[in-house]
């Protein structure tokens, strides 16, 4: 009963906050805490995969580990593996070049070498193994049977057909890994699932596909993904990274300097594991660039009653297309007077560059602050300023003339009184 009692305590405190690096069927790892109904296992290093079947078995960046059901650790081991799979009676893990097999009590049984690095493991009637250079299926025995050239494997299911996901491609075999059909997808795939008359492909950020056994699009439906959702986090990470380096680049003459430290940061985070902390500084610095394709220059000093020109810039190098861009200078009417006050752009496509000017004459002399809002279907952007507005050489000598001549009159008046 007072065990019960802990195992509710310590799921209430569950750390929502963290991210969501895998799934596996009612089980889910908090970065290093594993959550089941049931259960509450909490590791030194995040949890990078899991797979159930008659155990859980998990692995880490630096270990392994087959848990039961009642979420006792049943054994763990030091190894550094790029792929784990439990399977009946044993766990199937890809350690470099390696496929190692273990028992339950955690005795290895089999080894067998594998011409690159192993990435994915699964397996029903066969064993497929996804390496750097392709396809290896062994059967129940260990015996290789098949290989099949195939490169940048995301991930793969076995079933009566083989699935492969590919970085933009599903590819569909037979047992024997005679291919069937190719399908180009929009998106990243971290999951694959069978069905009796199909398959469906979840798209990381986008949606689920299903396709028929015959390779059509049977039915898309789009999915909103919680922000702390990070499946494969170590290929999503990668591939944001090099679309935000692709988009600094884009972005030179908006002068992203900040932009890039948040990167060169992110990038660090990366490449020590933290995965959901570098995708956090990712989506920051997107955020950031976004606003800064929007350009205003105004001038910090004008003269009173002298015409200067505001002008509005805007580069697209975050979006498909950004509509219904409206710039509002509302704000800067209050102390000048401006020939347009609303902005309104066209639809503007990716690494489309648009720019507008606006005339304005100050009212009124001294330092004035305002404000400059942006609104699209992307969001809005607000922009704050400091104009100070001066008298102009010429009307403050026009002004010391106009005061010496009127005070000469004066003079001249007081001089007549006298003489009077």
């Amino acid at each position: 009963m007072i065990q019960d009692n802990l195992l509710t305590q310590r799921l209430k405190i569950k750390p929502v906050e963290k991210w969501v690096y895998c799934k596996d069927k009612d089980y889910t790892c908090y970065e290093n805490i594993l959550i089941g109904e049931d259960i509450y296992v909490r590791f030194d290093k995040p949890i990078l995969e899991i797979s159930v079947d008659k155990f859980i078995a998990i692995r880490t960046t630096d270990e392994i580990a087959l848990i039961d059901k009642s979420g006792k650790i049943v054994w763990k081991k030091k190894i550094k593996a790029n792929a784990i799979r439990q399977f009946g009676d044993v766990v199937l893990v890809g350690a470099g070049k390696k496929l190692v097999v273990f028992d339950t009590n955690g005795d290895k049984i089999k080894t067998k070498k594998v011409g690159a690095n192993i990435r994915v493991i699964d397996a029903k009637e066969e064993i497929v193994v996804a390496s750097d250079k392709g396809l290896h299926a062994f059967n129940l025995n260990y015996e290789k049977i098949w290989e099949l050239n195939l490169s940048g494997i995301i991930t793969i299911k076995v079933d009566f057909f083989i699935a492969v996901a590919l970085k933009n491609e599903i590819v569909m075999l037979t047992p024997e890994g005679d291919i069937l059909w190719r399908k180009v997808v929009n998106g990243l795939v971290y999951k694959i699932e069978f069905e009796d008359d199909g398959v469906k492909v979840y798209l990381f950020e986008n949606s689920v596909i299903k396709f028929s056994l015959e390779g059509d699009v049977v039915e898309i439906t789009q999915v909103s993904y919680d922000f702390k959702f990070l499946p494969l986090p170590w290929i999503v990470v990668r591939e944001k990274l090099n679309d935000l380096k692709e988009l600094i680049k884009s972005a030179k003459e908006l002068k992203p300097k900040v932009v890039s430290k948040l990167y060169k940061e992110a990038e660090k985070l990366y490449k020590r594991g933290e995965y959901g902390s570098a995708y956090e500084l990712i989506d920051k610095a997107k955020k950031l660039l976004r606003e800064l394709q929007l350009v205003v220059k105004i001038p910090k000093k004008v003269y009173l009653g002298k015409e200067f020109k505001i002008n509005v810039f805007y580069k697209n190098v975050v979006d498909e297309v950004v509509e219904d861009l409206k710039v509002d200078l509302t704000d800067l009417e209050k102390y000048f007077e401006l020939s347009t006050k609303i902005l309104e752009f066209p639809p503007i496509k990716k690494n489309m560059f648009v720019s507008e000017e606006v005339k304005a004459i100050p009212k009124y002399e001294g330092l004035f602050r305002v404000e400059i809002d942006s609104k699209s279907n992307v969001g809005e952007v607000k922009r704050e300023f400091y104009i100070k507005v001066v008298r102009s050489r010429f009307d403050i000598f026009s002004k010391l003339k106009l005061k010496r001549k009127e005070k000469e009159e004066k003079a001249e008046e007081s001089l007549l009184d006298l003489l009077k």
